[in-house]
């Protein structure tokens, strides 16, 4: 059986696994539980994506990610902090807003960059949801997408 989560509630999940069904988890890995999955490379995915802002110049990159306890939001952060690392850039925690992996967390996560971080330029945008919260609070807030604020 192929599961893909969607909530963090696993209580109904670790039952499954107590039948003996075999079951492999896509595109999520879950602490403390013994199963096969199947991941794409969520760290590679978000370095390649920070290593491009990078190279076109920018330097003060905010990350909208998801909710801290999240398989691929740790994933995601990681390959943020492993770019900018790279780059030479230092880490600042003002940069980074967690959020759910929703369009309102999305556009809380830009409200509170922009907030806190005057000079951002580009923005790393860890999901679909997100991104599309981005985009309407970037409208919201007058943020010409490409020319105010990258966004990836």
């Amino acid at each position: 059986m192929f599961v893909v989560l969607t909530s963090y509630c696993i209580k109904h999940f670790e039952q499954l696994i107590r039948t003996g069904i075999p079951v492999v988890l896509l595109d999520r890995k879950l602490d403390d539980v013994e199963c096969d999955c199947v991941l794409e490379d969520n760290q590679k995915g978000a370095k390649d994506a920070v290593e491009r802002l990078i190279e076109a110049g920018h330097r003060k990159i905010g990350v909208i990610t998801g909710p801290e306890n999240v398989f691929t939001a740790k994933e995601r952060l990681l390959g943020y902090y492993e770019a900018v690392r790279a780059a030479g850039i230092p880490k600042d925690e003002r940069l980074i807003s967690y959020n759910e992996y929703t369009i309102k967390g999305g556009m809380a996560g830009l409200r509170k960059l922009v907030e806190e971080n005057e000079d951002m330029t580009a923005v790393f945008v860890s999901n679909y949801e997100l991104t599309m919260g981005v985009v309407i609070e970037a409208n919201e807030l007058n943020l010409n997408i490409p020319d105010k604020l990258s966004v990836i």
